[in-house]
């Protein structure tokens, strides 16, 4: 229930003077590191929270756990008070745990850095490793103590002494011992709950000294909470001897004494306080003269139930689930929990399936009660005459061999839609209601006129003259169905210019038929435009005549389209040949188009196409639709068209069985599609949407292998493809096929190993190279370097990983094994030996700034262009002071980063790269769904730690969450896969660089030697950044878990790597460093070994890779790379409020901005997000545009 109070609290000016590790909005004078989730989930028992506030240099403290039957989550918190706020009183701390099977030694940690406030210019936090940080006089540490936890009794012991060699001054009393347990107690209630810690300080001396006030804060995200809760328990541990104020969600809370001498426990009921459908806030603000918070848990109870579940299961799946005659949103095969116990009465039906009957059964409390339906299909009859008779059969949109009168048995009972097609007569088209066991009768008197041809039995040919103009149609449903094999594809693509009467142009498909296995279908297409008689001016069907290596073809199905009127309306035609009689395995195809038509007559070919399907038992199972037609589209005010109107469908008809499909792969092919400047087009599949996958121009055949499987539907998958008008008219386009495939099984990719490409296909000028997919999966031809590609999401996809492994399914095999186990290598095609040109690419009118010319609302290839007043293009000044053509920055000429705006302003948001292998994967970040699927660039967040999870139907990743940290200026990278992966807690120390700053296969964050760290892969590489060098060494797989791995400080040879990048100006980062320069650029003093790359540039996907530098003697150059960086649709937002000065949240997440703010290259999606004042608060959503920068001003609401 809301409570109106008002707010105690200022909110924060910008953060001043702060180091890299202090995430934006913390005490500005002292530092701190704000409060956020670091685990969240559900449990049946409770959040367990005790604490003991020792004050001792040898102490301990005893818990008694509550009853549980599994522990979810257990963590040990330690604080150690060093006695000064800034000086380097050195410690040393020995904590041990006995959880009730005896004491073990968790870590010995070495307490000794100084602290700096950024108030007075210094660093503020420090972090000692990945469980250890300083913030003014304390050290805090923390332990994952699950697999301890073996009895209800525990005792924690932590002693402190003077590290060897240490004569200081020394305190090293405990503050603090403190023990969060997440559990499970076996029974029928549930517990929801949030754990956030960090170690956040708030001091009077931010007002005395800087004139400014500051609040902290910290959020849950409750939002999700849709029912009624019966307990809701807020817990806070502060470190301080005097308490602060506190709110939780504008309701005060009443503080109470501390405990301890330096610290305390806080509990508060706050059920009431909880707001429906909102996240909640937690302030706190200093009431004495210094306060510090570490810890605040929040818990959630529902109440439990006599209820027990059931699990729904039937075959095939996806039936309406009835208990008690009452639908369940759920589909089988799933399991319902809270069914109330006793006996219930289950049915399912499916549509196209027989009623199986009920079932009864019985629930019990506690238990999971099982129920099974074995599903027969249903299937009808229909009888079809027509007069005159002779006519073919369609059901929905496959053709039957019998012609009317006809009697057609076992049509799926349902909706069909049939059509009775007779050449000379207007098709009959209609839905009828198929019944189990029944005849459906049909009979039709069919009308003159509309198509022309010719039909006859089995050896039927079909003439299609749709003459839609310039608005879209159907494309044709050839065939449908089911085998165990691969389906095969290629393309010829070679614009001929006009074909005279009797001559001739021959085409070499460029891939041989595949030589194994048997070929169920064959099917050769002929593109061909501009027919007409040249005498006349008149539009004329063309006549080709066809050969396959010499054998004279037949066509089966013509497809005919024109604009319909004006003095060029001539003909666009798809020709579509059968092969079966000509065809054989391992041909190599030579198609022969020969103009037959009489004198005058001519028309222009853009080239030939051949699909086919390939029988193999041992290959997995595939469905395939394959769609045919000439469609022509043109969103013009002109003509009268819109996108609305202008475009192409396809319905890929009938169910699909979703379960155990590994990969869906949506074929396009069309011809004069451009999808450059304002020539724009947009594809449909369901849900999914991309922006100009069909790239080859107007004398082009484009082709497109799209990824479908995240949108792919249980029943009435639907394409469409409309021309896109963005700045007057959209693309001209010839959509001519579609072709959708589905593979059962794990999928598998050949060439990239992160994830398949779903990127649009490119043909060379005379040929296109084949698409050949094993077990129907696509196995893509690599791209022209620099070449923009769309994904599966509508953006443009970053180049592979590393693309050192060509395509083949067995040099992709190996690239998996070497990720999954951590083995790096070089890249093979970027990479050019010493003493080779560097291929920089940097022309005048390039620098890094995202954006498009002005007055072009066009979707831009995202660039860096700038327009000067007079309109012509020049670099962003900050490049301009840094680089020149064919010049490189040397280390000697190494500068501080510059700002993206070529300002010196300090950055407060960073961002995170979130890649997956499928894509496709729903993110979450902290805990919170974005509305965005993997690839996806989230650069809105503010500095520090952060939460990655994926999700994704029938799909695990490894690991199952990351943590990511984030610099302000950065973009960050979390990638998933699947597939065990070898993870060690390994000591990092080194006597000659102790102290020094170090990375984790060239990953943030950055950590100082000695520190406990978690290695993942076999052969991992850590890096030690000292005396402006980069040393790595390789971590050997014989190591073992809990080792100490000591660093040598060995003399070397230090190598030289030049990086490039299109287009250029790309911050460098050498294994997780800011390097301060921008591609072009040379990087010297690199050990030899392993390191990790990343080229970070605004509005362009990250581009990360591990490369082995050898040192050649004598040679300044050892390496160098050009990088073509790929582009993602963005635009911008800017944020305004009156009155300013309001807190910005992005997804229930702050920003660390304050109104007014712009976010430059956000990914083009939903933003809902959040301003805040002292004491008000408004939300607001805005969808992100391509190349616009959207402006949203908001006010407080009015006060009631």
């Amino acid at each position: 229930m809301q409570k109106k109070h008002s707010i105690l609290f200022i909110t924060l000016a910008l953060v001043v003077a702060v180091s890299w590790i202090m995430p934006a909005g913390a005490d500005p004078y002292l530092g701190g590191i704000p409060l956020e989730t670091v685990r969240d989930g559900q449990v049946s028992g409770g959040l367990f929270v005790d604490a003991g506030f020792p004050m001792s240099t040898d102490a301990s403290a005893s818990f008694t756990l509550p009853a549980h039957t599994a522990i979810q989550w257990a963590r040990l918190y330690v604080v150690v008070y060093c006695g000064h706020m800034q000086n380097n009183y050195q410690a040393q701390a020995e904590v041990s745990f006995n959880g009730g099977r005896g004491s073990s030694t968790l870590a010995t940690e070495i307490l000794n850095v100084p602290y700096t406030f950024p108030g007075e210019g210094g660093t503020g936090p420090v972090r000692l490793n990945d469980h250890t940080n300083r913030v003014t006089s304390d050290y805090l540490m923390w332990y994952d103590v699950k697999s301890h936890i073996q009895d209800r009794n525990v005792q924690a012991r932590i002693k402190t002494t003077r590290p060897a060699g240490y004569s200081g001054t020394f305190d090293g009393r405990v503050k603090a011992i403190v023990l969060v347990l997440a559990y499970d107690d076996g029974d029928q209630d549930r517990v929801v709950y949030w754990i956030n810690h960090g170690h956040d300080e708030d001091s009077e001396l931010t007002e005395e000294i800087l004139g400014e006030t500051y609040a902290g804060e910290t959020s849950f995200s409750t939002s999700s909470l849709d029912e009624e809760w019966e307990q809701a328990d807020l817990t806070v541990v502060h470190l301080a001897s005097e308490n602060a104020d506190y709110e939780f969600n504008r309701d005060s809370l009443a503080a109470g004494t501390p405990q301890g001498t330096y610290a305390g426990l806080e509990r508060h009921d706050v059920t009431d306080s909880i707001w429906r459908g909102k996240d909640s806030d937690l302030f706190y603000d200093n009431t004495g003269r210094y306060y510090k918070i570490m810890l605040a848990t929040l818990s959630v109870r529902y109440p439990g139930s006599d209820a027990g579940s059931l699990k729904v299961t039937s075959a095939p799946a996806g039936a309406t689930i009835f208990i008690d005659g009452e639908e369940q949103e759920a589909a089988t095969n799933t399991t319902l929990p809270e069914i109330p116990q006793g006996y219930h009465i289950v049915t399912v039906e499916k549509e196209g399936y027989r009623d199986p009957g009920p079932q009864q059964v019985t629930v019990q409390t506690g238990v999971t009660s099982t129920v099974h339906f074995t599903l027969q299909e249903a299937r009808g009859t229909l009888s079809v005459a027509s007069e005159p008779a002779g006519a073919e059969v369609l059901i929905d949109g496959v053709k039957h061999t019998a012609l009317t009168p006809c009697m057609i048995p076992d049509v799926p009972a349902g909706e069909r839609d049939v059509t009775i097609r007779l050449s000379g007569y207007q098709d009959w088209k209609e839905t009828v209601e198929v019944v189990d066991g029944e005849t459906v009768s049909i009979d039709e008197e069919l009308v003159p006129g509309g198509r022309a041809g010719s039909s006859s039995g089995g050896d039927s040919t079909v003439t299609s003259t749709g003459l839609s103009g310039y608005v879209g149609s159907a494309l044709t449903l050839y065939q449908q169905g089911t085998l165990n094999g691969t389906f095969f594809s290629t393309v010829a693509g070679d614009y001929t210019g006009m074909i005279p009467s009797g001559k001739q142009h021959v085409y070499t498909l460029p891939d041989a038929v595949p030589a194994e296995g048997e070929i169920a279908l064959s099917r050769l297409y002929l593109y061909t435009t501009w027919s007409h008689d040249m005498t006349k001016r008149e539009g004329l069907p063309a006549m080709p005549a066809v050969s396959w290596n010499g054998k004279l073809l037949k066509a089966d199905a013509t497809y005919t389209d024109r604009k319909g009127d004006g003095i060029y309306d001539y003909p666009v035609q798809t020709f579509a040949y059968d092969l079966k009689e000509v065809i054989h395995p391992g041909d190599q195809g030579k198609v022969t188009v020969v103009n037959s038509g009489g004198s005058g007559r001519e028309f222009a070919a853009y080239g030939v196409m051949l699909i086919a399907l390939v029988k193999d038992h041992a290959a997995p199972e595939i469905t395939y639709w394959i769609c045919e037609g000439s469609d022509v589209v043109y969103a013009d005010p002109r003509f009268g068209t819109t996108a609305e109107d202008a475009r192409t469908s396809a319905e890929f008809a009938g169910n699909v069985e979703k379960e155990g499909i590994g990969e869906a792969t949506l074929y396009l092919v069309s011809t004069a599609a451009s999808g450059e400047g304002g020539d724009q087009h947009q594809v449909f599949f369901n849900d999914g949407e991309w922006y100009n996958p069909l790239t080859e121009g107007s004398s082009g055949v484009s082709v497109a292998a799209l990824d479908v499987l995240p949108w792919l539907e249980r029943s009435k998958n639907r394409l469409e493809v409309a021309s896109l008008p963005v700045s007057g008219a959209g693309d001209y386009m010839e959509n001519r096929n579609a072709v959708l495939v589905l593979t059962r099984g794990t999928p598998t990719v050949a060439g990239d190993s992160v994830a398949p490409v779903p990127e649009a296909t490119r043909a060379p000028e005379s040929t296109r190279p084949a698409v050949f997919a094993p077990g129907g999966t696509v196995q893509e031809t690599s791209a022209d370097p620099g070449e923009i590609l769309p994904s599966s999401n509508g953006h443009l996809i970053p180049p592979p990983k590393d693309a050192g492994f060509p395509g083949s399914i067995v040099e992709w095999f190996f690239a998996r094994v070497f990720e999954i186990f951590g083995i790096h290598r070089s890249p093979s095609h970027e990479v050019t030996p010493t003493g080779a040109p560097v291929t920089g690419d940097f022309r005048e009118g390039e620098g890094e700034i995202h954006g498009a010319n002005v007055g072009s609302p066009a979707f831009p290839v995202p660039g860096p262009v700038i327009v000067s007043e007079e309109g012509r293009t020049e670099n962003p000044p900050w490049m301009e002071e840094e680089l020149t053509e064919g010049t490189f920055l040397t280390a000697e000429e190494d500068t501080a980063p510059v700002s993206r705006t070529g300002s010196q302003e300090k950055a407060v948001t960073g961002g995170i790269f979130v890649d997956s292998y499928p894509r496709g994967a729903d993110i979450f970040i902290d805990g919170r769904k974005v509305p965005a699927k993997t690839p996806f660039v989230a650069n809105w967040l503010k500095g520090g730690m952060h939460s990655i999870r994926l999700e994704m139907e029938s799909f695990t990743f490894t690991p199952e969450s990351r943590q990511v940290w984030v610099t302000p200026g950065e973009i960050a990278t979390a990638e998933f896969s699947s597939g065990a992966t070898m993870v060690r807690r390994l000591a990092i120390n080194s006597s000659g660089w102790s102290g020094a700053q170090f990375t984790i296969n060239g990953k943030g964050p950055i950590l100082r030697i000695p520190s406990e760290v978690n290695v993942e892969g076999i052969s991992p590489f850590v890096t030690v950044f000292s005396n402006g060098a980069w040393h790595s060494k390789t971590i050997l797989a014989r190591i073992v878990d809990g080792s100490e791995v000591i660093i040598e400080n060995a003399a070397e040879g230090l190598a030289g790597i030049e990086l490039s990048s299109t287009p250029s100006g790309a911050m460098i980062l050498i294994d997780g460093f800011n390097t301060g320069k921008v591609t072009p650029a040379l990087i010297e003093n690199l050990s030899p070994g392993q390191h990790r790359i990343d080229l970070l540039l605004p509005g362009y996907y990250p581009s990360s890779q591990v490369v082995t530098l050898v040192d050649y003697r004598n040679e300044q150059v050892d390496m160098r790379i050009t990088v073509p960086l790929d582009a993602y649709y963005s635009g911008s937002l800017t944020i305004e409020s009156d009155p300013p000065g309001a807190k910005i949240s992005f997804f229930s997440k702050d920003t660390g901005r304050k109104t007014p703010a712009t976010f430059d290259c956000l990914a083009i999606g939903t933003v809902s997000g959040r301003v805040r004042w002292d004491d008000a608060e408004r939300d607001f959503e805005v969808d992100i545009l391509p190349g616009e920068n959207l402006t949203v001003n908001l006010s407080p609401p009015e006060k009631k």
